[in-house]
């Protein structure tokens, strides 16, 4: 038995007003959803098409966000690092990083 897709195909396009259903999204020549403004929706097909492929969406974005975050705070920590301890500071530090970036929810 073939799995049965649960959303809408990507890619979503944009097109403009529609005097019945306001700012539309189509996919695959399909009507998909309207918008009251453009913002709203070219937004709405950024994020869908973006993320096309990613089977958990939510996770994903707050992997990422959880990957800068460990990151950004590793540079001051390495620069310090590198001033008191010189390279084996730095080791130290990268490997902290990596630790991070491996636990689930990449260290938040």
């Amino acid at each position: 038995m073939a799995s049965e897709q649960k959303q809408t195909a990507e890619p979503w396009e944009s097109h403009g007003q529609n005097t019945v259903f306001g700012i539309v999204i189509e996919s695959q020549g399909r009507l998909i959803g309207s918008f009251e403004t453009v913002e709203d929706r070219d937004r709405a097909v950024a994020c869908v098409n973006a993320l096309a492929g990613i089977a958990d969406p939510a996770a994903f974005v707050k992997r990422a966000k959880a990957i800068e975050e460990a990151a950004s705070n590793a540079v001051p920590m390495m620069q310090m690092a590198w001033k008191q301890y010189g390279v084996g500071g730095m080791f130290e530090c990268m490997d902290a990083l990596r630790a991070a970036l491996a636990m689930p929810g990449g260290g938040a």
